[in-house]
């Protein structure tokens, strides 16, 4: 019996659960929140009490409370206090200091541009270059020019041209020109040539150099060489064939170059320097019979296509020295044509002016006074010479 009365109770009661569920009873209400022991009651709430003359007010009158005031800015920390009473003054700079660190040529790291003839690189805007043979400056950024003296002194208007037109990295291109122009009684000559030139900076010590020229020379006639000096034509006189009076040459040149220099420093580098003349086309007309022997004369005006290396070539080491302005290159060669290699090792010049030859000066004339300063005991510990000393 209790079992029967068990099943009946756990049958029916889903269906009250339901039923609970669908239709709450109206007596049971939802009891309402308590409040949190931090959140302020209604009995205990703020309020806001209006003056009873507002209008509109009706008398006191409870409102929202209103917000806290922001927090201001935090207060500044407190100066930090160094306590100087150990502290020791810098020894003044000695002169033996002061000469230890003249910024000397021979300890200075190399200037990868600073050679102009062999090589793509150009001189500075502005930058003169005095040397044996040729004067050249700095016209424009990337761009050179000059002329040979010797030349002009022998009454020959020439010019030439570089232009660094490409400067990226380590690699440097450049286009050159040259232009001579020979008028003389019974002859007019004239040499045009256009090239370019490559230099790559393998490592800051050292660097590789190429290009080539083409040349167009064009004379008519013949120089009087009746007044040339014996150590050019030697002890036999020359005579000139009446027929070489009319003689119009045309010759096209081809020239390739390479050389490298390995720099030590900035005053110390070896250059080495090759040149050849691969192919030569010469024409004349008429065709001369007799041509006399000067200057290889006779050689040049039988050249007609490729030509041997052992037959034009010119080699040489040089040691290249740099001081504040003035540069020396000295050296050895050998070449096919007698005497030729000279030009390559045996240079001179004098350079002022420019970005670099400007700044290395104010470097020596700060360390001079440095130095003048240090001998007096009147550099302070900023490098600088004291006040005192400014005034006297």
């Amino acid at each position: 019996m209790s079992t029967l009365l068990f099943a009946l109770l756990f049958a029916a009661a889903p269906a009250w659960a339901w039923a609970s569920d669908d239709e709450p009873a109206a007596d049971d209400e939802p009891a309402a929140a308590e409040p949190a022991d931090d959140e302020p009651t209604d009995a205990t709430a703020p309020t806001e009490v209006l003056p009873a003359d507002d209008p509109g007010s009706g008398g006191a009158q409870a409102g929202p409370a209103q917000e806290a005031p922001a927090p201001g800015p935090p207060a500044a920390p407190a100066p930090l206090s160094i306590d100087t009473s150990q502290a020791q003054p810098v020894p003044d700079l000695s002169p033996e200091q002061a000469e230890w660190l003249k910024p000397k040529l021979s300890l200075l790291p190399p200037n990868t541009r600073a050679q102009t003839d062999f090589t793509a690189y150009v001189l500075e805007w502005g930058e003169l270059k005095l040397g044996l043979n040729t004067i050249q400056i700095g016209l424009l950024p990337g761009l050179q020019g000059g002329t040979s003296v010797p030349l002009l002194a022998l009454q020959v208007p020439n010019a030439n041209l570089k232009l660094d037109f490409v400067r990226a990295g380590p690699l440097d291109l450049a286009a050159t020109g040259s232009w001579y122009s020979m008028p003389r009684e019974g002859f007019e000559g004239r040499f045009i040539s256009a090239g370019g030139m490559l230099s790559l900076q393998v490592l800051e010590s050292w660097s590789l150099h190429g290009g080539s020229s083409y040349a167009w020379i064009d004379t008519t006639g013949f120089p009087d060489v009746s007044q040339l000096s014996s150590w050019i034509t030697g002890d036999s006189v020359i005579g000139i064939p009446e027929e070489l009076g009319d003689t119009v040459l045309d010759a096209r040149v081809l020239t390739v170059r390479a050389a490298t220099d390995i720099r030590f420093s900035r005053r110390d580098s070896i250059v080495l320097q090759f040149s050849s003349i691969p192919w030569a086309s010469v024409a004349t007309e008429p065709a001369p019979k007799d041509i006399p022997p000067i200057f290889g004369l006779d050689q040049l005006l039988a050249l007609d296509g490729a030509i041997p290396v052992k037959q034009s070539y010119t080699a040489s080491v040089a040691w290249q020295i740099q001081w504040k302005h003035a540069q020396l290159r000295l050296g050895v060669g050998h070449s096919s044509t007698p005497g030729a290699w000279l030009t390559q090792c045996l240079d001179f010049s004098y350079r002022f002016l420019g970005a670099t030859r400007i700044r290395e000066y104010r470097q020596r004339r700060t360390w001079r006074e440095n130095q003048e300063a240090a001998e007096r005991g009147t550099l302070d510990q900023g490098g600088e010479q004291a006040p005192e000393n400014a005034q006297e």
